[in-house]
């Protein structure tokens, strides 16, 4: 069985899974320094035809009219609260973590540590020296020493979406055809929309929207530079499918009013030699 998917869904997936390798290799705390490390986030990429239409439905989930994204809020990079506490208490297959007083520990603070699953939150406080887990913990330790951390979160979107395709057939015989697609690769970011998990909105900076837009798009062209060539799998083997990928020009996208910058990134993808 040979899993196939269409163009533009193998750039989101393409974009998707490279994508924290890429702040791995720019940013600037392990990277190369290309990127500061408060621009080093993962934004929601989608494609164009998961957007939904409309704020309201008929009866069968059909749209009434109009445009908007159906999106949420994503956790970018962690802010200067870190603090650590060597008390913590966690129990395999439970969402209590026990620990000694600590005022400092609040609802919706990220956890990390042994034993605690990726992304893990702290759901509710349950007294002084018991708080609930978002998820469940997966190691049994005592005094184990967990990582407590405020996250921020924004709507950085990237939009993937084909304008055109192109077949030609290149011998006489008819019997192969080279294939090129056309993609536009949209890049948003608001002058500075990042949320604190209590809320609160983060004091806007003069050149962070600025900023922001260059290491988005930044990081799309070091994952498009980086797979050139494209990969499908089977069962049985890896096979090269697309042949050449080639991130082209660039244009700026802005929407003064509602203080959104954006940059659109022209991508050509080529099928080369395909069987009739």
């Amino acid at each position: 069985m040979i899993y196939l998917v269409d163009e533009v869904t193998y750039m989101v997936q393409l974009l998707d899974e490279n994508w924290n390798n890429a702040i791995h290799a720019l940013n600037t705390t392990v990277g190369n320094s290309t990127i500061e490390d408060i621009h080093g986030v993962h934004p929601i990429i989608m494609d164009i035809r998961d957007f939904t239409a409309g704020k309201t439905t008929d009866s069968q989930s059909r749209s009434r009219g109009g445009n908007r994204i159906n999106t949420a809020s994503k956790k970018e990079s962690v802010l200067s609260v870190d603090f650590t506490d060597a008390t913590c208490n966690t129990a395999s297959g439970d969402t209590s973590i026990v620990h000694d007083p600590n005022a400092n520990i609040i609802v919706g603070l990220g956890v990390s540590g042994t034993g605690i699953p990726t992304g893990a939150t702290i759901a509710s406080i349950t007294n002084p020296t018991t708080f609930e887990l978002s998820a469940k913990a997966t190691a049994t330790n005592t005094n184990v020493t967990l990582t407590f951390s405020e996250f921020a979160y924004s709507r950085d979107i990237i939009v993937v979406m084909e304008t055109g395709n192109t077949i030609n057939y290149p011998t006489i015989a008819w019997d192969i055809r080279d294939e090129t697609y056309n993609l536009s690769i949209s890049i948003r970011t608001r002058q500075d929309d990042r949320i604190l998990n209590d809320d609160t909105r983060v004091s806007p900076t003069g050149t962070f929207g600025r900023d922001r837009i260059r290491s988005l798009y930044l990081l799309v062209r070091y994952v498009l530079e980086q797979k050139r060539r494209g990969w499908l799998r089977t069962p049985a083997q890896i096979y090269e499918n697309v042949h050449q990928v080639i991130i082209g020009d660039r244009t700026e996208s802005n929407d003064k009013k509602n203080r959104i910058f954006g940059y659109k990134v022209n991508v050509v993808m080529k099928k080369l030699a395909q069987s009739v």
